[in-house]
């Protein structure tokens, strides 16, 4: 198909788009759509921007580039990682475009392998299922410190990480009944929170900017180095400051587990990742200039008993009612993203269910009638993404490792078909999106995530060996991987026959007549 062809796709009724999509999908997987197609590129867009959500990652991880480096290494690898990263969303794209299918990556992983395909395609499945788990509770937490500094300033609550869990616990709840019972709220939510996050950016940057009782200089803002880890060289130090860009750009695979629900998807999704990335570059480059700009005192704003230090940094910065609006913007931000991560996460679920790479497949493989919901994937994902927060009660370096163990995770879902579609260009026939240059950005991509892993799994304390201060991200990651391969080997072998057609000659048929 052509360029001009595939464009005019979207602009033609969606009736016929969609019928268009769905004999795409059929001849390209397959497969038949099992959803209702709602996403435009607008909307899913949107739906990646509040995956992403930079109002929860570089906010809920400010305190740790902030201590590991400064606002001049957090704003410089935040401006250096912009290009691999996007080079990350544009290889994905291309094979998204090929494959545009519940599931995602691991359909991908399956379909470009030569050999060994079944193993890799059953470990890329539980790696996006548990780093989704991951990344979910992360958002959930995040919000949940925000909300009980929020009801400290406000009522006296005593803040502590066991009542956060509770809350995190609340957030997950309501997260799952909405994605159950409220799905065209959900689809609201999804397209509104692109424009609460990139407002959000707008208004908390003018609001320090403007209104902050005193600002730091341009030197302090772009220059200012800072060490208050327990480590002495300046390069580990940078990276482990670097970890703020990359544990924010994460999420954008929700594009390819969603691209059933999306009108044009074989070119809608892929541009709707790379989209998402390049709003999310600048929303959290402003903050990140914004929060630093308003800095108070950053050694007590570190030192504070209170692990959300942007929300300190704006408590300070700011008059009590308009710290206390920002705050409950960005909170509102947090539960939009927690939102989102379920409504991805439960179609990546139902996606490898359908293929029975997980467990439970029979079961989890379902939709309602009426809104084609996969009801039961929902709550999969709702109650293991909860069961992912109860670590951060124990500590704030489990947060983070939960935190870390989902970029991993995730990284390494991105990174398998990217390297498959490198190595085995055979297997590979691009669909409505075809990169100019594949092997530039596919290896930037490649060399990108790999680099990006090594530093999200560094300890950040110096006494790391000890079971409360180690990193147990990239330890998690390894156990999973052997638990994965151990099950696959044991039970996954006999079950598991990678994806098979689900499509008939006769479904098929119909579709081409029906166009």
């Amino acid at each position: 198909m052509s360029d001009t062809a595939a464009q005019s796709r979207t602009a033609q009724s969606p009736r016929l788009t969609e019928r268009q999509d769905d004999l795409y999908l059929a001849r390209r997987t397959k497969t038949k759509r099992e959803t209702r197609r709602r996403l435009n590129l607008d909307s899913a867009t949107a739906l990646s921007v509040s995956i992403i959500s930079f109002l929860t990652g570089t906010l809920g991880l400010y305190g740790q580039g902030a201590a590991a480096g400064g606002p001049a290494v957090m704003i410089w690898t935040w401006v250096a990682l912009f290009i691999p990263i996007w080079c990350v969303a544009r290889a994905m794209g291309e094979i998204c475009s090929a494959f545009p299918t519940l599931g995602g990556p691991f359909f991908w992983t399956a379909a470009l392998a030569k050999k060994h395909g079944r193993p890799a395609s059953w470990l890329v499945a539980w790696l996006n299922l548990t780093g989704d788990f991951a990344g979910t509770a992360f958002a959930a937490f995040s919000a949940a410190l925000f909300l009980g500094r929020l009801l400290a300033v406000e009522t006296g609550f005593s803040d502590t990480l066991v009542q956060d869990l509770a809350i995190s616990l609340a957030i997950m709840a309501v997260a799952g009944i909405l994605n159950s019972f409220a799905v065209d709220f959900v689809a609201r939510i999804n397209r509104t929170s692109m424009w609460v996050h990139m407002g959000g950016a707008v208004v908390i940057s003018f609001c320090l900017i403007a209104f902050a009782h005193t600002h730091q200089s341009a030197k302090f803002v772009f220059f200012h180095y800072a060490n208050n880890t327990d480590w002495h060289s300046p390069i580990y130090v940078v990276a482990l400051g670097a970890v703020v860009p990359l544990l924010t750009f994460t999420g954008f695979d929700a594009n390819g587990h969603k691209a059933d629900e999306t009108l044009g998807a074989s070119r809608v999704a892929p541009k709707a990742m790379t989209r998402a990335v390049e709003w999310s570059f600048v929303g959290g480059l402003m903050l990140l200039i914004s929060l630093s700009f308003g800095v108070q005192n950053l050694n007590a704003e570190l030192g504070t008993a209170f692990p959300a230090v942007p929300a300190q940094i704006i408590l300070d910065a700011l008059n009590g009612p308009l710290a206390v609006f920002l705050l409950v913007w960005i909170l509102i931000g947090q539960m939009m993203c927690t939102i989102s991560c379920v409504d991805a996460g439960s179609r990546m679920v139902v996606g490898a269910a359908r293929e029975n790479a997980l467990i439970f497949n029979g079961y989890l493989h379902h939709f309602t009638t009426n809104t084609r919901v996969p009801l039961r994937a929902v709550w999969a994902m709702t109650l293991g993404s909860a069961a992912f927060c109860v670590p951060g009660a124990f500590g704030l370096p489990w947060f983070y490792g939960i935190t870390a163990y989902a970029a991993i995770a995730l990284f390494l879902v991105y990174v398998i078909p990217t390297f498959l579609r490198l190595i085995h260009p055979s297997r590979f026939t691009p669909g409505d999106l075809q990169l100019k240059h594949p092997k530039l950005v596919g290896w930037t991509a490649v060399g990108s995530i790999v680099l990006a892993s090594i530093a999200a799994g560094l300890p950040v304390a110096r006494d790391y060996m000890h079971w409360t201060t180690m990193n147990w991200a990239l330890p998690g990651v390894l156990a999973l991987v052997v638990l994965v391969l151990l099950g696959y080997m044991l039970f996954g072998r006999g079950t598991y026959e990678g994806p098979q057609q689900h499509i008939t000659a006769e479904e098929l048929a119909a579709l081409e007549a029906d166009l």
